[in-house]
């Protein structure tokens, strides 16, 4: 009797875990990360055109910004220069990217509207030492404006040299 009760208490106690933890490695087995794109990238637009839209012109300040995006997983936030007054947060799912531009500054100064934000839309290309974002920048609800292409690229750590003190 002794011994039937410990062979219950060894499978309850060390069997059933066990079995628990092949079920959340096989679930986990299955799961792919998204591809990371944090880091600072170099934008490369046309800054007048980009100006133009009401929104994106208070964020850009007519120079070619430098995207700085951290990631989370699948969700991004990114800075222009004034993260006081803009907040950029978006998401990767695959190889596309979606970012929503939205500058308080601008939105309280009548430029554009809290409802109808910039948005920032691109694809993740990669070869062996760089990064690209292939995509466009367009102001949701201004039928004026028109979308403005995008390119921005940065190394990836492949092309960096490690050194080793």
């Amino acid at each position: 009797m002794k011994n039937a009760r410990l062979i219950a208490a060894y499978v309850s106690l060390v069997g059933l875990p066990a079995l628990a933890l092949i079920g959340v490695l096989r679930t986990g087995g299955r799961l792919t990360a998204p591809p990371f794109i944090g880091g600072a990238w170099t934008v490369e637009s046309d800054m007048k055109a980009l100006a133009a839209i009401p929104c994106a012109g208070a964020v850009i300040h007519g120079q070619a910004p430098v995207l700085a995006i951290s990631q989370s997983g699948g969700y991004l936030y990114a800075g222009l220069g004034d993260p006081a007054d803009t907040s950029l947060a978006g998401s990767v799912e695959g190889r596309e990217i979606a970012i929503r531009i939205s500058n308080t500054t601008a939105v309280a100064a009548g430029l554009c509207r809290a409802d109808n934000p910039v948005m920032l839309t691109a694809k993740l290309e990669r070869d062996k030492d760089t990064a690209t974002l292939i995509g466009e920048i367009t102001a949701a609800g201004c039928a004026d404006c028109r979308p403005v292409t995008f390119r921005a690229s940065r190394k990836t750590a492949a092309a960096t040299p490690q050194v080793r003190p």
